[in-house]
Order: structure tokens, then C-alpha cells, then sequence
């Protein structure tokens, strides 16, 4: 484009569009900012009106206000009537029920009670019969005991081991028994418990008179079987037991151990007297031996003596000199050995077995002897079977009398 076309008269200059955009915005922003500290007009609370009433109203309003109480109290009334009623009904049934189930129970409860000192009586039957056989058995194994007892002492394992095995069989026969009182005795106690509610029911004085002297019974009985149990228990259970039961099971590992202890006893023993004998030849023949050259030596001196003093005879008393100083060597040489060796036999001890094998034997000697450590108190059984026997007695007259009173009693009439 030319320069004369720039500068016509008709050409429409160009504006600057941010002069007019800012200050809008500008303006735009001080209106809201305005807007929003602006502060917020209270809430509008509803105004307090004033109520006016005069008398009459109050009247018309209080009996109103009456009748509406009156006719509520009313149905309250006839409400509780009738809770009222429907409970006096609910108690009626109620006892209905219970008179009913009173005449059942004072005709069941002597029923049910024999039923259950029924079951009482043969728990305690059985405990008396495990008293009897308890007894029986302890006797039988304290029998072989004395007899069992020399021979373990005697290292005779072999001929003791069919005793030992009867006297296990019976002793853990006897522990059994003892499992059965206890057992029973436990459920008697339950039996008894059960037994007295049902006789509640029963107004009997001498049903109450029985049942205590049952329980009392019970419990001297329950008292003796405990000590019975404790003493049973110390003298078959624990080592005792343990050690009886290895006798029977070990048998033939402790008779090797017994018999190798006792060869090699013998062996050491014998070889002990052995080197003793010896030493013993060797001293008495050095003292044979040293006595003749001692009596050579007074030879040689003797016959020293009956030598001249010519040349001849100082040559021979020479030769007797030198020989007897020989021999007196020898006599010393000996004698220094005879010495040594009545030391040597001085200082032979007895024969000391091995140590290991030693405490093996022991124990097993320990083992042995626990076995018949403790005898069970024959005495404590008599005087527990006694008391049973009073629990059984006890027991039969209270059953007696319920079945009598279970067969002829009826129901009595309100």
C-alpha cells in the first residue's frame, strides 16, 4: 500500500481494546467485593401475641379440661379391672397347675425315690463286694510275698518270676477294685442328692429319720475309703508298682547283669587269693632259703674256728672266709627281697568290683526290695467293709419303706 493511501482522510484508525476490558473488570470486582461484606439481616422472629381470656372462658376451658381427665381416668380404671382379672385368672390356672403337679409328685416322688435308692442299692452292693474281693486279693498276694521276698534276695530271679507275675496280676486286681469304690462311691453321693429332692415331696418323718441316717453312714463309709484308697495307693502304686512291673518285664536283662556282677566277683576274687597264695610260697621258701644260709654262715664261722695257725690251715680258713662273705651276700640279697615282698603282700586289698556295673547292681537291688517296701493295712479294709455294710443295712431299710409306702399310698383329697 502507497503512502497516499495511508494518510487518507477516510481511513479509520485503529484503538487500543484494554483501555475499555480493565477498568470493567476492575469495576466488576469492587461491586462483589462490596456485595459480599454487605452485612446479613437478623432472622425474622415470629411476634408475641397476647392471649386474653376472661372468666367464663376459664370456667368453660377448666371443665373441659376435667371431663377429658375424667373420661381418661375411666379408661384407665376399666383397664387395670381387667389386667386385674386376667391375672386373677392367670394365678388360678397357675395354681391349678401346681395343686395338680403336688398330687402327682406326692404320688410319684415315693416311686421315682425307690426307683433311685433302687439303683443306690446296687452301687452299694457292688462297693461291698469290691471291698470283699480287694481283701481276698491282697491276702492271696501277701502270701508270696515272704517266700518271693527270700528269693530276690537270694539273686534267684528265676525261680521268683512266676510269683512276681500273680503277684502283679493280683496287685493290679486289688487297684481295680480300689477304682470301683471310688467310682461308685461318686455315683452314690449323686444318687443320694437326686433321692432327697424327690423326698421332699413326702412328709414322712420317718423317711427323714432314715434318709439321715443314710447319709451319715454314707459319709463314715466315704471317710474309711479314703484311708483305705491312700494306703492302697503307698503300697501298690508309685515305685512300688513300677518297680514290680520292671521285675516282670526285665527279667532276663537283670539276671545277666546279677550273674556277670557275681562271675566277675568270683574271677577277681579268686585271682586276688591267687597272687596271695603266691606271694605267700615265694616268702615262706625266701625264709626256708635265707634260714639255711644264715646256718651255712654259723657253719663257716664254727669251722673258722677250729683252724690252726700253720700255713695250710690260714690258706682253708681263707677259702671258709671268702665263701661265707659270699654267702652273706646272698643272705642279704634275699633278705632285701624277702622284704619286698612281705610288703607286696601287705598291700594286697580285697577285690573291688567295677564301679558301672556296681551301681547297675545296686539298682537293681533297690528295684527288687521296693517291691515289698510297704503291706497294705488289713485293718483299715475290715473296719471300711464294716462301714459299707452299715450303708448297705441303711440303704435297704429306706427302700423297704418307700416301696411300701410307692405300692399303698394314694392321693389325697383337698
Amino acid at each position: 500500500m502507497s503512502d497516499r493511501e495511508t494518510d487518507s482522510p477516510f481511513a479509520e484508525k485503529e484503538s487500543n481494546r484494554l483501555i475499555w476490558i480493565v477498568p470493567s473488570v476492575a469495576l466488576h470486582l469492587l461491586i462483589l467485593l462490596i456485595w459480599l461484606f454487605l452485612p446479613k439481616e437478623p432472622p425474622r422472629l415470629p411476634s408475641e401475641r397476647k392471649l386474653t381470656i376472661n372468666s367464663e372462658q376459664a370456667e368453660k376451658l377448666q371443665q373441659h379440661v376435667e371431663d377429658a381427665n375424667l373420661v381418661m381416668l375411666h379408661s384407665q380404671v376399666t383397664e387395670l379391672q381387667a389386667i386385674k382379672k386376667a391375672m386373677a385368672q392367670i394365678r388360678e390356672s397357675k395354681m391349678a397347675q401346681l395343686r395338680s403337679f403336688e398330687k402327682e409328685m406326692v404320688t410319684v416322688a415315693p416311686r421315682d425315690a425307690a426307683d433311685l435308692f433302687t439303683q443306690l442299692l446296687e452301687a452299694q452292693t457292688k462297693i461291698l463286694a469290691a471291698y470283699q474281693q480287694l481283701l481276698e486279693k491282697i491276702q492271696q498276694s501277701e502270701a508270696k510275698s515272704p517266700e518271693v521276698t527270700k528269693q530276690l534276695a537270694n539273686d534267684e530271679l528265676e525261680a521268683a518270676r512266676p510269683a512276681l507275675i500273680e503277684i502283679e496280676s493280683l496287685r493290679n486286681n486289688a487297684l481295680s477294685q480300689m477304682n470301683l469304690i471310688s467310682n461308685e462311691t461318686v455315683r452314690s453321693s449323686a444318687l443320694v442328692n437326686s433321692g432327697e429332692v424327690q423326698l421332699s415331696w413326702l412328709l414322712d418323718s420317718s423317711i427323714e429319720h432314715e434318709l439321715s441316717d443314710l447319709k451319715q453312714a454314707m459319709q463314715s463309709a466315704q471317710e474309711k475309703g479314703l484311708q483305705v484308697s491312700s494306703n492302697i495307693g503307698q503300697s501298690y502304686s508309685g515305685k512300688a508298682a513300677q518297680a514290680l512291673h520292671d521285675a516282670t518285664t526285665r527279667m532276663a536283662e537283670y539276671r545277666t547283669t546279677l550273674k556277670d556282677y557275681a562271675a566277675g566277683i568270683a574271677a577277681g576274687k579268686l585271682a586276688v587269693e591267687q597272687q596271695r597264695r603266691d606271694l605267700q610260697q615265694t616268702i615262706a621258701a625266701a625264709e626256708a632259703e635265707t634260714r639255711a644260709l644264715q646256718q651255712q654262715i654259723e657253719r663257716g664261722k664254727a669251722e673258722l674256728k677250729s683252724f690252726g695257725k700253720d700255713e695250710q690251715s690260714r690258706a682253708k680258713a681263707r677259702e671258709v672266709n671268702d665263701a661265707n662273705k659270699r654267702i652273706q651276700g646272698k643272705l642279704r640279697q634275699k633278705e632285701g627281697q624277702l622284704k619286698k615282698d612281705k610288703a607286696s603282700l601287705k598291700r594286697i586289698r580285697e577285690f573291688s568290683p567295677d564301679r558301672e556295673l556296681a551301681r547297675e547292681v545296686s539298682g537293681i537291688q533297690r528295684s527288687l526290695g521296693s517291691i515289698f517296701t510297704r503291706v497294705p493295712d488289713l485293718a483299715l479294709i475290715a473296719e471300711a467293709t464294716k462301714a459299707q455294710a452299715s450303708v448297705n443295712r441303711a440303704s435297704r431299710t429306706l427302700l423297704e419303706t418307700l416301696r411300701t409306702q410307692s405300692s399303698g399310698s394314694e392321693v389325697p383329697e383337698e
